[in-house]
């Protein structure tokens, strides 16, 4: 502080430091107080031992001086004043029931596991292990972190624990200005320029272990080059869950169109055709339709998980304009201790049954496994009057093109797993993500929609493309595209879903990719959607009554994206505009 202060001020600067100690480091040696307390004095920095503060006002801070409690107060004039007192612990501990030390601070035992909850484990600072005091340093609370994540994973398998022994001693590096350290360990202690550098090298390893991540995958490749138009930005190494981790269109397609599988004459829409669920004739009044997703899990809260993957599993049904009937579940969950397993597959169940139960949905049952990772899926069923469906192919020219809810729940979360998301970004991605597509379904319906889909893992350009017939082009309207906060910056920033280069790979679909080359929003386009939101061509007439009703029952992003133009193209294509 002294070094910058004076080198940037151009008024003379006094410096002050007052400790209720006898010395400055008073946890260090001897030969550390002394080389420190000569290199404060050298810098013309007074220092006020035996000095404990009492308060502090705009102007000055008061303080005893002195061995013994009689001392009259003193005060000090201060324009500026810096308090460092050390760790504390929060208030909120005291209310958790937690077994506490005198401090406040939670009492574990060397297992880093709580000595009154044994399923609460704390390191670092704010933990007090039992038979080992050592001060509050980042030395010792980097060191727990390895018996920490084994103890977790070993409670989590009911296995047995691994004990910690704190270092009786650690080395302390101490920057002093001008270039030169102090190293203080135990009774030695020494300065130089040599220890400065030590440090900077020693911290700039260690900061870099968590800001240089790993090298990204390379961006998509195509006409549109999301890398060239994005600075050179890459995706994330790491796969994406949610529905960013399904295969790829393309090879989806070609594997379905390499099979042959017999067919029964009541099946109107079944593996061969584009609908979002498979269409079975009852009669001439009601069909059955069936769909299945399963998603892995992309949060750790596997409640707020099966909310989700349930509202997004309810979307192929509702985007055929029906109403599902029941459902079974499909639910993989990570080997650990049965009360763990229990505890994790009743979460996902209750955020399950909680939104069947709000669609009027009855969960048959399921199926169970054990997986490498946290995965919930459902099987639906609907019945449905086949004249009142909605199918995703049937635009006309003139249809307007709406789209029920925001994009960019994939660049979000591949942020996120890159810990370069915001909190409200992803508190808002979620919250869309719990909303139901079923009110936007009944809003389509009854302003005659001629096409309908949902928006999930191929985005919103591949579930587009699927809604074109050969000679069908649409105009898509950039700026008016719904975008979650913080999609755009995630895109612009390079960071891009794991299955977004596949989805980019239908680009050539656009007419004037080259006019938009640099345009992050195009890029957006290919973002894969979890949990997204409805694409309805609806008749112009009807569009603003339809996009009014939308808002009116809380879709409050949905937006007129786009329109059908004249059918008169060899192929189908989209025609991007500002």
């Amino acid at each position: 502080m002294a070094q910058n202060l004076r080198q940037h001020s151009p008024a003379q600067v006094h410096l002050h430091i007052l400790t209720r100690a006898n010395s400055v480091l008073a946890g260090h040696g001897k030969k550390a107080q002394r080389i420190a307390t000569q290199a404060l004095a050298d810098k013309g920095i007074v220092v006020h031992t035996h000095s404990q503060v009492s308060h502090i006002d705009k102007t000055h801070v008061y303080f005893e001086q002195g061995k013994n409690t009689d001392a009259a107060e003193s005060s000090l004039a201060v324009d500026y004043c810096v308090v460092a007192t050390g760790a504390s612990p929060a208030a909120w501990l005291k209310q958790t029931g937690l077994a506490l030390d005198e401090q406040g601070f939670i009492r574990v035992n060397d297992h880093l596991q709580s000595l009154s909850h044994p399923c609460v484990f704390a390191a670092g600072d704010i933990a007090s292990i039992a038979g080992q005091r050592r001060p509050k340093s980042g030395v010792y609370a980097v060191r727990q972190g390895p018996p920490l994540a084994h103890n977790l994973r070993q409670f989590a398998l009911g296995a047995k624990l691994q004990s910690y022994q704190a270092q009786r001693q650690a080395l302390a590096l101490l920057s002093m200005g001008e270039g030169v350290a102090i190293a203080s360990r135990g009774s030695f202690a020494t300065q130089g320029r040599w220890v400065e550098r030590w440090k900077t090298w020693i911290d700039r390893r260690f900061v870099s272990k968590y800001t240089q991540l790993p090298e990204m995958l390379e961006a998509p490749a195509s006409k549109l080059d999301t890398e060239s138009a994005l600075g050179g930005a890459t995706a994330p190494p790491i796969r994406c869950a949610g529905c960013a981790a399904k295969l790829s269109s393309t090879s989806l397609s070609r594997v379905i169109a390499s099979l042959h599988t017999c067919n029964n004459n009541n099946i109107v829409s079944s593996l061969h055709s584009t609908e979002d669920a498979s269409v079975i004739q009852i009669d001439a009044q009601r069909v059955l339709l069936q769909s299945v997703d399963y998603l892995r899990s992309f949060i750790s809260d596997p409640y707020l998980f099966a909310r989700i993957a349930s509202n997004h599993c309810l979307s192929d049904i509702h985007a055929m304009g029906a109403t599902a009937h029941s459902a079974l579940a499909i639910v993989g969950i990570p080997h650990a201790a049965t009360a763990i397993m229990e505890d994790q597959l009743a979460q996902l169940m209750a955020g399950c049954t909680e939104v069947l139960n709000a669609h009027d949905t009855t969960l048959l049952g399921g199926h169970t496994s054990e997986s490498d990772s946290l995965s919930f899926g459902l099987s639906v069923n609907a019945f449905a009057d086949p004249k009142m469906l909605l199918r995703k192919t049937g635009m006309r020219a003139g249809d307007v093109l709406i789209l029920s809810k925001a994009l960019g729940t994939g660049t979000l979360f591949a942020a996120d797993m890159r810990h370069r998301a915001k909190h409200r970004w992803i508190k808002g991605a979620l919250a869309q993500m719990q909303r139901s597509n079923q009110s936007a379904a009944k809003s389509f319906v009854a302003h005659h929609a001629t096409a309908c889909t949902d928006v999930t893992g191929f985005g919103l350009l591949g579930h587009l493309r699927e809604m074109l017939d050969d000679a069908c082009a649409v105009e898509v309207q950039l700026s008016a595209l719904p975008l979650l906060e913080g999609a755009r910056w995630c895109i612009e920033s390079g960071v891009f879903s794991s299955l977004h280069q596949d989805n980019a790979m239908h680009a050539s679909i656009i007419r004037n990719e080259e006019r938009f080359s640099t345009e992050s929003r195009v890029a957006l386009l290919f973002d894969p959607q979890t949990a997204g939101g409805l694409l309805a061509a609806v008749p112009q007439a009807q569009a603003q009554a339809c996009l009014d009703e939308l808002h009116r029952n809380g879709d409050t992003s949905a937006a007129c994206i786009g329109k059908v133009q004249q059918i008169d193209m060899t192929s189908a294509s989209i025609l991007l505009v500002e």
